[in-house]
């Protein structure tokens, strides 16, 4: 295994709101000798929702129904932004805890990151949850490990889509018992989730990508995997100024495909106020007997962005699919930590 050295800040946070406190130099395990896999560990109690939110990023929501309790520990394997995750979910029923706290070199040996889970609305376990995490850190201190900690305080849909104050007060006692037992050992991120809202756990889980992956390598993931999605060769992001933000280009052949039309759909996008007549040109399609090409703008965001896709003759969907994934890239980018402006 690589270690590498870091400098890291330790924080608490409430609600997606971050507090600085020291800043202190860390060994973090952030590269296994497997590239870019990464091992993250679900741990919580039982019934607390850790297995929920691992279909939720799987994109399994009609499953969580049938969900039986975890017995031991299950090892799941899926892609986020085009990443192998390794994910260790244990089982949160009482004699497992103890198993894992006897052996704690089988179960936590080489962690990136652990997501500790607590059910907001088992008000009777807190004791039991804070107890269990306080075991848990201690043994990642003789360990002499140095996880990134997230703590998804999970089955909050009263608060995210209702506005709960006796939940958001609940969460605020939790986050400063919590912080007062990590007392700055660890990293340390607060995330509000529920299964009700599946961007509360899309959005927390990309925060975390972008804490463990450099920035540039998210872009490229993103821009990829939106090319995939909609059958392009093809993926760029441009400013008004007809400045590259982000692209993803299947094979470097494209580039002068990329070079050369760009500037013919900025410029007719630019006569726009000069064509007599009612034309829009916030999306645009151009068919050639090889490729294809669209061109969509995104109004909405303080300064424009332009999306071209390239595709394959007939393979590009229709301008309003695109149109539509188009609008959610500068919150994307955003959750990832890129500023676009």
């Amino acid at each position: 295994m690589n270690q590498i050295l870091v400098t890291v800040e330790v924080v608490a946070s409430r609600n997606g709101k971050t507090k600085a406190c020291n800043t202190c130099k860390r060994w973090s395990r952030l590269s296994h000798s497997n590239g870019n896999a990464k091992k993250i560990i679900f741990t919580g109690l039982d019934n607390s929702g850790k297995s929920s939110i691992i279909l939720a990023l799987k994109k399994s929501i009609a499953k969580i129904s049938q969900l039986k309790p975890t017995v031991g520990v299950e090892r799941e394997t899926f892609t986020f932004l085009d990443y192998t995750i390794h994910a260790h979910d244990l089982g949160g029923q009482k004699k497992y805890l103890i198993k894992y706290l006897k052996q704690p070199d089988k179960f936590f040996e080489e962690t990136d990151v652990c997501i500790y889970v607590i059910d907001i609305q088992d008000i009777g376990r807190f004791n039991e949850t804070l107890s269990y995490f306080k075991d848990l850190l201690d043994k990642y201190a003789e360990m002499e490990l140095q996880p990134l900690l997230y703590i998804f305080l999970h089955k909050a849909e009263k608060v995210l889509l209702e506005s709960d104050s006796a939940g958001e007060k609940t969460i605020e006692m939790l986050s400063d018992q919590l912080a007062e037992i990590n007392n700055e050992r660890y990293y340390m991120e607060f995330k509000v989730t529920t299964v009700y809202d599946i961007w509360s756990i899309s959005s927390s889980f990309a925060s975390i990508m972008q804490k463990i992956y450099p920035p540039s390598e998210l872009i490229e993931k993103a821009m990829k995997e939106l090319a995939d999605n909609l059958n392009a060769e093809v993926a760029v992001l441009f400013d008004e100024n007809v400045l590259m933000l982000a692209n993803f280009l299947r094979d470097e052949q494209y580039n002068d495909l990329v070079q050369y039309t760009a500037p013919y759909f900025f410029t007719f996008k630019n006569f726009e106020t000069k064509i007599k007549g009612d034309i829009k040109t916030d999306k645009m399609r151009l068919e050639l007997d090889q490729f294809e090409f669209l061109f969509i703008e995104n109004k909405d965001h303080a300064p424009r962005l332009y999306l071209l896709l390239i595709g394959k003759s007939g393979t590009l969907p229709g301008l309003d699919k695109v149109g539509e994934i188009a609008q959610q890239l500068p919150e994307l980018f955003l959750q990832l930590g890129v500023n676009l402006s």
